[in-house]
């Protein structure tokens, strides 16, 4: 599942003002922090990573995303075990499910139905 709009809504106790809010935060925070994962694996910083990767897992998290939130964590793992290598082609699973997200967030907020 790539975004749990019941699960997020029922979170913020069906506030869908609040829910719209958080998910334009979310919209402009995210290409941010899936950049900071790029330069991190770029840089070959496993402890940057392990930072970028667990900011991301967390933001994934709180708007019930829970392949985004997934990717993130895997990625996180690798770096915390210092394995920049196999982080690297994890990457990529992780800007799929980010974009897949960012994709869906924004259709919602086109059309909130």
């Amino acid at each position: 599942m790539i975004f749990d709009k019941a699960c997020f809504l029922d979170r913020l106790e069906g506030d869908e003002q609040l829910a719209k809010e958080i998910i334009e935060m979310f919209l402009d925070s995210c290409p941010k922090l899936l950049d900071d994962v790029r330069q991190a694996v770029q840089d070959q910083n496993a402890a940057k990573l392990e930072r970028a990767a667990h900011a991301l897992k967390g933001a994934a998290g709180d708007i019930a995303a829970p392949l985004a939130h997934e990717s993130a964590r895997a990625v996180e793992e690798l770096a915390r075990e210092n394995r920049l290598q196999d982080a690297e082609a994890k990457l990529k699973s992780l800007e799929a499910a980010v974009n897949l997200l960012m994709n869906e967030l924004r259709d919602l907020r086109m059309n909130p139905a």
